[in-house]
């Protein structure tokens, strides 16, 4: 019933609708979700249909082009578009952070969802709420550790993003690449650590900060000699003094 009292809130995410200019109160509880194309832009599909955005949007995630089993006018599976597929993937986020650690309320889930959001183009917290979903950045967070990962787009020659999850925010993570499993000893500002790889060496990129949703991203040019080579990858968050796992990584 609406406006019924739940003891303890329930956590429930309702997708936003589909018309452009589509504006409404929602239920009690709700946390409303808005969708976007694959990249980081506000899904549009013409003049009338695509994701609403307004104040009532609490976060979005990705709508366009989703692969479903539902049935399409081929009989064959295929991709659909709409806030109805951005909606379980906001849901299943939050599954997953409470899966860390079931001990979580309701307020810590959403606030980790909601933390580890990246902006969209022309963001603005009346609009897009929180901004896009990235599992990675709130995982991350929720762990309390730091992570890395592949780069992208993991391939030599061109140039490819290091990343960095789960710092502090205004952190500097430095970036280290080496040829196998070992020990290396690195100093970096008035941290000393170990890194869990072999004669490791600083990715040259300037280090990055870390912004508010706990990332810091560097570019960097992977040369072409890299390819079909092995390399171990790991970062250290300067001011916490702490590294994250090791990542193997084949370059095509």
């Amino acid at each position: 019933m609406v406006g019924e009292q739940f003891d303890p809130v329930p956590l429930i995410f309702q997708a936003a609708g589909n018309r452009l200019a589509y504006d409404y109160d929602p239920f009690p509880y709700m946390e409303i979700v808005g969708g976007t194309q694959q990249n980081d832009t506000r899904w549009v599909q013409d003049e009338i249909w695509g994701s609403p955005v307004g104040d009532f949007i609490d976060v979005m995630a990705p709508a366009a082009g989703i692969y479903s089993t539902r049935c399409n006018s081929d009989s064959h599976y295929g991709t659909s578009s709409g806030t109805s597929y951005a909606t379980p993937q906001v849901a299943g986020l939050a599954a997953l952070i409470w899966s860390l650690d079931p001990d979580f309320d309701r307020e810590d889930v959403l606030d980790l969802v909601y933390r580890g959001c990246d902006p969209i183009v022309g963001y603005s917290a009346n609009l897009h709420g929180h901004g896009r979903i990235n599992v990675f950045n709130s995982l991350a967070l929720a762990s309390g550790t730091l992570w890395t990962r592949d780069p992208y787009p993991g391939e030599a020659g061109t140039n490819n993003f290091f990343k960095a999850a789960g710092a502090e925010e205004g952190a500097t993570v430095w970036f280290y690449y080496g040829d196998g499993s070992g020990q290396t000893q690195v100093t970096v500002g008035t941290c000393t650590i170990t890194l869990d790889i072999a004669n490791a060496t600083l990715i040259p990129a300037e280090s990055a900060v870390a912004t508010s949703n706990g990332a810091a991203i560097i570019e960097q040019a992977v040369p072409g000699s890299w390819s079909e080579e092995t390399f171990w990858l790991q970062c250290v968050e300067e001011e916490g003094c702490r590294k994250s796992n090791v990542v193997v990584f084949d370059f095509p």
